[in-house]
């Protein structure tokens, strides 16, 4: 689906370029943005994203700003000037729910743990009662990194299961899919082998042949599961598939997990 899109879109472009139509180039260029971001190619999902802001939108039409702010915290930008960046934006931008989110979990990066919870628990409070519940899935998804860099990895699987649960009740299949491979990992730094395995095999039904992080989370949990139980040829395997996902992403920590665990 994604490379149909992206030669869609690739074929268009020129065709918009000489009409002249601003919004069709907006959507054009946020389209190969998506398209980078199911790939993990998150350097160019920004670039596509900043040249889709360089076209106007009509009046109420949608900000860029947190896409931007999603490949820049999942690409190659270092967390300093990912929060450099955060400060730069409109303070209306600033209090989104995506904004808020990457300065938390960088925060939390920075082993900057306290500031960073009362951030999530602000965010996690505003979402509940304002019942923005395919938001909060998400931001459970980044409170699972938060707490695994606290070193509580109780509260990470319990932010976890939040986040799946409320995937799965939206029917957001492709949402569940990566943060049941992140919830399976979680499980597997829990020694709670059978929950890793389950939720591992969750992530591998549900997730898209061409979605670069299920791909890679799922087969990092389940190659550490069979590691552990001697199955080690299965283990090298699936360890090595990763790790060949990875080396085609721009996605750095997920790089970092894979090779880390090849050891």
């Amino acid at each position: 689906a994604a490379a149909a899109l992206e030669a869609l879109v690739v074929e268009a472009l020129p065709v918009f370029e000489a009409a002249g139509d601003e919004l069709a180039l907006r959507i054009a260029y946020r389209a190969l943005g998506s398209v980078a971001n199911m790939r993990a190619h998150m350097d160019q999902m920004a670039a596509a994203y900043e040249q889709a802001a360089a076209h106007s939108a009509p009046a109420g039409g949608t900000a860029l700003v947190g896409y931007q702010g999603h490949a820049r915290f999942h690409g190659s930008t270092p967390v300093t000037e990912l929060l450099a960046w955060l400060d730069k934006q409109d303070p209306r931008e600033q209090r989104t729910y995506w904004l808020r989110t990457f300065r938390m979990t960088a925060l939390a990066m920075l082993a900057r743990i306290d500031e960073a919870r009362a951030l999530l628990d602000e965010l996690r409070a505003e979402l509940i009662e304002r019942g923005a519940r395919i938001v909060l899935a998400a931001v459970e998804g980044y409170a699972m990194y938060i707490e695994l860099l606290a070193g509580d990895l109780a509260a990470a699987a319990a932010a976890g299961e939040t986040g799946c649960r409320l995937a799965d009740e939206l029917g957001h299949s492709a949402e569940l899919s990566t943060l049941a491979g992140t919830l399976a990992r979680v499980y597997y730094d829990a020694g709670q082998l059978e929950e890793a395995e389950r939720w591992a095999s969750r992530a591998a039904d549900l997730g898209s042949s061409d979605d670069a992080s299920t791909q890679m989370l799922w087969r990092d949990a389940q190659a550490l599961v069979e590691a552990h139980r001697g199955q080690h040829n299965t283990a090298e395997r699936l360890a090595r598939e990763a790790e060949q996902i990875s080396e085609q992403t721009e996605a750095l920590n997920h790089q970092a997990e894979t090779f880390a665990d090849l050891g």
